[in-house]
C-alpha cells in the first residue's frame, strides 16, 4: 500500500491495541478473544511486558 509510512507493518497494530488493554487491567481472555490467539498461554507469553497501570 502506497500511502503508509516506510516501516509501517500492520502486526504493530496489534500491540496498540493489546498493550492499553492489558494496562488497564483486560482480563486475559478477553485480549486473547480480540487478538484472536488461539491459546490463553500465547497472550501473557508475548505481552508480558506489559503492566496494569495502578488505579486509586
Amino acid at each position: 500500500m502506497r500511502d503508509l509510512p516506510t516501516g509501517f507493518r500492520f502486526h504493530g497494530l496489534r500491540h496498540c491495541l493489546a498493550s492499553p488493554l492489558i494496562a488497564s487491567g483486560a482480563d486475559v481472555e478477553v485480549v486473547q478473544a480480540r487478538l484472536r490467539h488461539a491459546s490463553a498461554k500465547t497472550t501473557p507469553g508475548t505481552y508480558g511486558r506489559v503492566r496494569r497501570t495502578p488505579t486509586g
